[in-house]
């Protein structure tokens, strides 16, 4: 005997118009590594879109211990995982970096050797 064949509805729910906005983080690029900016090329966990010079919006992932636990273990640097946690505890969805934004007081800068030239 077989079960009849039930069409699913589409559902008409809504959400608040304030919803369908995103909070961005302005950062300069100097708050990321260059060995982050390495890892975030091949890191399945994080989405990142770029134009491949100096434009890139990171979309901020949930407040988790353990998934930011595992970005330490592959390798990002602590000051780049804090900065993630910085952008969701301050309610952003993405964190766009560019040299031409201004440099955040109280978020860590990396040297110039140390940052994506």
């Amino acid at each position: 005997m077989s079960t009849p064949y039930k069409q699913q509805k589409t559902a008409d729910t809504t959400i608040p118009f304030s919803k369908i906005f995103a909070k961005v983080m302005y950062v300069n690029s100097k708050h990321a590594s260059s060995h982050d900016w390495k890892l975030l090329d091949d890191c399945d966990l994080l989405h990142l879109i770029t134009d491949k010079q100096d434009t890139h919006f990171l979309s901020v992932p949930d407040d988790d211990y353990h998934f930011h636990q595992n970005l330490i273990d592959r390798g990002f640097s602590f000051a780049f995982v804090s900065l993630l946690q910085v952008a969701v505890r301050n309610s952003a969805s993405w964190i766009h970096f560019s040299p031409f934004n201004e440099v955040v007081s109280g978020i860590h800068v990396f040297s110039h050797e140390e940052t994506v030239q």
